[in-house]
């Protein structure tokens, strides 16, 4: 058409078109994250577990130490690092190719694995549409996640009893995982340029009050402090 409003509609479609990459591993937040997105996007994930095929969700298996990438113009790319270095060694590649794309790379890890070094190995980096997000600890009802509040739920369940580590002052920063979820899409898509991301509350909560929380809930749980 002539009125000048087709080709902004052509490529509004074709941006849309254009997939999104996830890459993890360990294949427990992607496939989610994946399945998530596939309702507005086609998404390639590349995953160390095997997946059911979804209509809108390419999946390539990622057993080999480097794995293949389909070589394709991405209009964002997630990384999902879990302690697995080899990520670093892909870091450079995936990097240019976003280069020259001009889409973002989301850096995403725990609180637990987001150590110094890793920090440093990042910021080393001169791409600037690299962001690091950090999720904290995880509350999932399937036992996907090895973390304290899991930890404390499975001490819950299976045992009736809480063991706490000194005076349970140890700090927790709990999260659901559909606000991780929702929060690394959101990221995805914003124009913020902020490096580092942290997706929980700053201020951690002591594994008592979580012990307390659980005991509300189950009166007879018991909670034994060890040295």
């Amino acid at each position: 058409s002539m009125d000048g409003k087709h080709p902004m509609f052509v490529a509004t479609k074709e941006q849309n078109q254009q997939p999104i990459l996830i890459l993890d591993k360990n294949g427990m937040i992607g496939p989610l994250l994946a399945e998530k997105m596939q309702e507005h996007f086609m998404v390639i994930l590349v995953s160390g577990k095997d997946l059911l095929l979804q209509k809108n969700i390419l999946s390539v298996p990622y057993h080999r130490r480097i794995p293949l990438i389909p070589d394709n113009s991405y209009k964002a790319m997630i990384l999902f690092y879990s302690g697995d270095d080899t990520l670093f060694e892909l870091l450079p590649k995936i990097l240019e190719k976003a280069q020259t794309l001009h889409a973002k790379v989301l850096f995403v890890t725990s609180v637990r694995l987001a150590s110094e070094k890793v920090i440093r190995k990042l910021e080393k980096q001169q791409f600037s549409n690299l962001q690091l997000v950090v999720y904290g600890d995880l509350f999932y009802p399937e036992d996907i996640v090895d973390n304290p509040v899991n930890y404390f739920l499975h001490q819950a369940t299976a045992h009736g009893k809480i063991t706490l580590v000194d005076d349970g002052i140890g700090g927790i920063y709990p999260i659901a995982l559909a606000d991780v979820l929702s929060g690394i899409v959101s990221i995805a898509f914003s124009h913020n340029k902020q490096r580092l991301i942290y997706l929980f509350a700053k201020t951690p909560i002591s594994d008592l009050s979580i012990a307390r929380v659980l005991k509300k809930h189950n009166p007879l749980l018991k909670i034994d402090f060890k040295k």
